[in-house]
């Protein structure tokens, strides 16, 4: 099980020791980050270049490993001197997750340092092109980290910062666990490519409708004839056809209220008509939920609840409105032929057997670009699942969704 990038201000873990370096005078100030700044640069216990072990960048030269030690402790004193606001923090790994996931060396560390120090920036209310810092990776047995040092070189005095630390954590864990979650995202981005073409293709072809044999998939009369119906309103909007392309796009955001709303009411019954496509689209957002913990293992019970509740909240929207846009295409290859009975004597039996007709072929669609593109191997499922979860989460995570999917569709 993964363990997790730590991320530790320790100007706020040493309060009190802090608040006594910010009663200093700005001269007292700087040689206390000179003597801080010294230590971390130290090169026992350190990969160095015989002088220093720091790395980083200051007033935008990014050759700090090269620089005398001497220039570099003068730099920052001077800074520190005229108003600069240091904050001093630590990065760290397991040595175990160090090891495997390739952080061992300076390089390993200024690498994961530089492609995140501006999140960090960010998070600090401090311009990238107005941030000085340095690090130095101490190789400690048992507790590999690094000591991150920074500040604003403008000078201005700014109110004290909100950070929000568990983003820069998240940040941090997306790039040390990449390899592990690259897999999951490589597979949801293929299913999202694939959910977005599922009903572009032949949609408009009349199938054999036999209510008993839909994709090896029950589906009830009533449910199909109920999707059909929720059709038929919607051809039966008056002016639909001016609505909908008056802007010169059949997209939803065009759409009326009362468009969307009984658009939406079909997405919903479709899924909630089959258990087949239910239980595909749950290993979509499992996936999602799945990427989430690798994200957030430094979290709270709490936290991780919250972030994956709106991990679901999202993918499941994002899911919903595919379809929404889908079933609007539909309506749209469809309309003329429609509208062309709407007059017909025959109108509420034609129309109804047109649209059920159809809609086997819709839910054939729907099974097999999920069935290809939501067929996640046992295996990925497990080495992700025991690399995210200790062995009582895995039990509840189990007990939890043993007889139920993910999304409650009976909302």
């Amino acid at each position: 099980m993964i363990s997790g990038t730590n991320f530790i201000d320790l100007n706020q873990k040493n309060k009190t020791k802090q608040e006594q370096i910010d009663r200093l005078s700005n001269k007292q100030r700087a040689t206390v980050i000179k003597t801080h700044v010294n230590y971390i640069g130290k090169t026992d216990g350190a990969e160095n270049n015989g002088e220093h072990s720091l790395f980083g960048t200051l007033n935008n030269n990014e050759n700090v490993y090269e620089m005398k030690k001497s220039h570099i402790l003068s730099y920052i004193k001077n800074k520190v001197s005229t108003g600069a606001y240091v904050y001093k923090t630590v990065i760290s790994l397991t040595e175990e997750d160090s090891e495997r996931y390739g952080y061992t060396t300076k390089n390993d560390w200024e690498n994961l340092i530089r492609a995140n120090i501006k999140l960090v920036a960010d998070e600090y209310n401090i311009k990238l092109e107005n941030l000085d810092w340095v690090a130095s990776f101490h190789t400690k047995e048992e507790h590999p980290h690094v000591h991150l040092v920074f500040y604003d070189n403008s000078n201005l005095k700014k109110v004290k910062p909100y950070v929000q630390y568990d983003k820069i954590k998240q940040k941090l864990n997306y790039y040390v666990y990449k390899k592990d979650i690259q897999p999951l995202l490589d597979e949801k981005n293929t299913i999202k490519k694939e959910i977005k073409n599922v009903f572009q293709d032949n949609i408009d072809e009349i199938v054999c409708y036999d209510s008993n044999k839909i994709f090896n998939n029950k589906i009830k009369d009533k449910d199909l004839n109920e999707i059909a119906l929720l059709l038929k309103e919607l051809y039966e909007i008056k002016h639909l056809e001016y609505k909908t392309t008056q802007k010169g796009s059949w997209k939803m955001q065009y759409q009326t209220p009362e468009v969307k709303e009984k658009i939406r009411a079909i997405t919903n019954k479709i899924l909630t008509s089959s258990s087949q496509i239910k239980d595909e689209v749950n290993l979509y957002i499992n996936a999602c939920i799945e990427i989430e913990q690798i994200k957030n293992i430094n979290n709270t019970i709490k936290q991780n609840r919250k972030a994956i509740n709106q991990t679901i909240e999202k993918e499941t929207e994002f899911i919903l409105k595919k379809i929404d846009n889908q079933i609007l295409n539909y309506l749209k290859d469809t309309k003329t032929k429609i509208l062309e009975e709407l007059n017909s004597k025959s109108y509420n039996k034609l129309i109804t057997n047109m649209i059920l007709k159809t809609l086997n072929h819709l839910f054939r669609c729907i099974n097999n670009d999920l069935n290809n593109t939501l067929n996640f191997k046992s295996e990925l499922n497990k080495r992700t699942m025991n690399l995210s979860l200790s062995k009582r989460a895995k039990k509840e995570f189990a007990l939890k969704h043993r007889d139920v999917g993910i999304i409650d569709w009976e909302k």
